[in-house]
């Protein structure tokens, strides 16, 4: 098959172009690592050193801002140093992505990073705006601009739950090809580090966009703390209960092996039951409830991938073979 020049010129801007933003990526994805940690810390990066709060980006810590406004299922404090997790499982993936721009393919006709093309483009610019939500996020919730942070944190959520999609849909269209040039160990490394990542990050943030949820029913429209956190704790419940059963059914060929979310939830839930247990009442009944159901999915979910895998442990290439 003859390639002509306009379709080999064509090739190489896509792939430089991908080049580009895979590196800017990174660069941004540090430079939000700071600003989070920034506004975490209690410390801002200033002109000429590390400085304090007041004379710095940020009026004061993240932690106590969500403190001041007192609502009842605040995950305990110890709850958000996951963020560390979050964050360092996003440099995890991201660094794969540069590794594979110095990674020859197998069969010799070009580089992983762009052959097969089961890390899109469009990956990295929607996690790109993702970055650009949550630093967004930072500065509205730092001056407690509680409308326009939450929709900052939905945001956040919502373009994860996007890069996700983007992720499963690619590794279902050049799956198989990995597998024909015997690169099988990108299969599981994209399942391990993109998809569980961005599936850790999007399920921190879901939770985290629900306390948003119920802070701004406080501040904007005199919902009480007690009710905004029963509201909360019903959204949490809903949310767990039908992802779970769309997880375990509909979309078990694609998520099957995504199985961190179902800590971080654990993990949230578990902050939550710390921190009203101080309170009592209604909340804790319901948190408990919710932690239960959590533990439930988590264990539903462990015990289908050992039975679904014993006859069927590549679902989404195996039916991409048949096809």
């Amino acid at each position: 098959m003859i390639i002509s020049i306009s379709d080999r010129s064509l090739a190489m801007t896509y792939q430089l172009l991908k080049i580009t933003v895979i590196i800017s990526t990174a660069i941004i994805l540090i430079m939000t690592i700071l600003l989070n940690a920034s506004s975490w810390t209690g410390f801002a990066l200033g002109k000429d050193s590390i400085i304090p709060y007041n004379d710095g980006w940020f009026r004061s810590n993240i932690l106590n801002n969500y403190e001041k406004h007192g609502l009842e299922i605040l995950p305990a404090g110890w709850t958000f140093q996951i963020w560390i997790f979050v964050f360092a499982y996003q440099f995890l993936w991201i660094s794969y992505s540069l590794s594979l721009i110095f990674r020859r393919t197998n069969d010799g006709f070009g580089y992983l990073f762009y052959h097969p093309d089961f890390m899109p483009l469009k990956l990295y610019l929607v996690f790109t705006v993702n970055m650009a939500l949550d630093i967004g996020w930072l500065f509205t919730f730092d001056r407690e601009l509680s409308v326009y942070s939450t929709i900052f944190m939905f945001g956040v959520a919502v373009s994860l739950y996007v890069c996700l999609a983007f992720s499963v849909n690619a590794l279902q269209q050049h799956g198989i090809a990995l597998f024909r040039i015997d690169h099988r160990l990108e299969v599981r490394l994209v399942r391990g580090l993109v998809q569980n990542g961005l599936a850790t990050y999007s399920t921190w943030v879901t939770v985290n966009s629900v306390i948003d949820f119920g802070i701004l029913l406080m501040t904007s429209f005199g919902v009480s703390s007690k009710d905004a956190s029963t509201i909360c704790l019903t959204l949490i419940g809903v949310e767990l209960i039908a992802l779970t059963v769309v997880d375990l059914t509909v979309l078990d060929r694609y998520t099957r092996y995504l199985m961190l979310p179902y800590f971080v939830r654990f993990f949230a839930l578990a902050g939550i039951v710390h921190r009203v247990a101080t309170v009592g009442g209604r909340n804790l009944v319901m948190a408990g409830i919710v932690l239960a159901l959590t533990v439930i999915a988590f264990v539903a979910k462990g015990l289908t991938i050992i039975w679904r895998s014993q006859s069927d442990p590549e679902p989404l290439l195996r039916q991409k073979q048949q096809s």
